[in-house]
């Protein structure tokens, strides 16, 4: 399933797609933690514990689940995929 996971975000990448996850898709403030958050995929990606209140549109990600989706962030690159971009 990791896999077919990696293979999702490097698809969300290509299509222009790729949920913030680093920062809230609101405001743009870095995210430090992942307690309290929320995600929102008509936002665009994570959202604070501030902007939460304001968004209808959001699902709770719990902090387990926020630092699994960075992880896989950052390991999906075209070249780790074995994907050529031509």
């Amino acid at each position: 399933i990791r896999v077919v996971c990696r293979y999702e975000f490097l698809w969300l990448d290509e299509l222009g797609y790729r949920p913030r996850l680093a920062e809230c898709s609101c405001c743009g403030e870095e995210i430090q933690t992942g307690a309290g958050l929320s995600y929102s995929a008509v936002g665009g990606g994570v959202i604070c514990t501030k902007c939460s209140t304001t968004q209808k549109e959001k699902r709770p990600l719990s902090e387990e689940g926020w630092h699994t989706l960075r992880k896989l962030e950052h390991e999906v690159t075209p070249i780790s995929m074995g994907v050529r971009r031509e």
